[in-house]
């Protein structure tokens, strides 16, 4: 049986067995098969999205480029969030926030942060530099200190991979 573990907005670390697809507690399930996700900003509706030289937030327009593959890094915390368009890992290092080719590497792990709304609502953690993924009215996506707002949390919609 795989586990995936997420910190609650209290720092408790919470254990959620995964059962095939679908996790017990409704969170976005890692499985070793691959799944999809469009991410939504709370705050501004907008959806993640990025191309190969850059990450920005658009109106959903169901394509390619807003959907994003959780990969399991194996260390039972965090995930590689990887474009299906571009093939290139979320990335960041503690200020900029970019595309990348995967590379395994600790600027590449994000953590699923549960957020005070539960359900599939998250504040996606960046590993390294614990900065949490933001975003704006702008349409900007960046990494800044945590400070619990509505634009700092991100709705996981499942999605087809094609």
């Amino acid at each position: 049986m795989l586990f995936l573990f997420i910190k609650n907005t209290l720092n408790q670390t919470k254990r959620f067995a995964l059962l095939g697809f679908v996790a017990a507690s409704s969170l976005p399930a890692i499985a070793n098969a691959e799944e999809c996700f469009f991410m939504q900003d709370k705050a501004t509706g907008h959806y993640l999205d990025g191309n190969n030289s850059s990450i920005y937030t658009q109106d959903f327009n169901n394509g390619m480029y807003q959907r994003w593959s959780l990969i399991h890094t194996g260390d039972g915390k965090s995930v590689f969030l990887v474009n299906k368009a571009t093939g290139k890992a979320l990335d960041g290092n503690g200020k900029a926030l970019y595309p990348h080719a995967p590379n395994g590497g600790a600027y590449q792990k994000w953590e699923l942060v549960s957020s005070r709304d539960g359900g599939n609502l998250f504040y996606v953690r960046h590993q390294n530099s614990r900065k949490v993924l933001d975003s704006n009215h702008a349409y900007n996506a960046y990494l800044f200190d945590y400070n619990g707002g509505d634009f700092q949390i991100w709705r996981f919609h499942a999605t087809g991979c094609n």
